[in-house]
């Protein structure tokens, strides 16, 4: 599950919802807003997520669907998700993209992102939705993905 905190409008997740929402499972949605709630049952607080198809064909319909934040997770982010953001591979595990150089680190399970010419560490992120955050507040653009 992904913590409220870290979304935005425009991250790419998924849904795991086996029960209502079983053809949802890898496919990547786009949260499309994030609006309180309270959860059925019991009325606890929560967030209520609505997420739209991130590969939509023009003049076809979409149904939009909205998930309790619980069935919200993040993508990790891979070599092939950064290929398709359109960055470098430089070596096996070292991407550039702009002025920022990721590099995978095996024993801690995420990448290191520093700064391409001084290599100065800017952060560390394991999933897409944190790389579109990160590259979103750095560059003051949003981080085009191909997926």
């Amino acid at each position: 599950m992904i913590q409220i905190n870290e979304l935005r409008i425009g991250n790419i997740v998924q849904v795991v919802n086996p029960e209502y929402h079983p053809k949802l499972l890898n496919v990547p949605l786009v949260v499309g807003g994030i609006s309180p709630a309270l959860t059925p049952l019991d009325c606890k607080p929560t967030f209520s997520i609505s997420l739209e198809n991130l590969n939509q064909e023009p003049n076809t319909f979409y149904e939009n669907c909205s998930q309790f934040i619980k069935y919200v997770f993040p993508i990790p982010l891979t070599e092939e998700i950064l290929l398709k953001c359109g960055h470098q591979r430089k070596a096996s595990t070292v991407f550039f993209a702009d002025r920022f150089k990721l590099f995978w680190r095996k024993e801690y399970k995420y990448w290191y992102v520093t700064d391409r010419e001084t290599n100065t560490y800017i952060t560390k992120v394991e999933f897409l939705h944190e790389w579109q955050n990160t590259w979103f507040v750095l560059q003051g653009t949003e981080l085009s993905v191909q997926l």
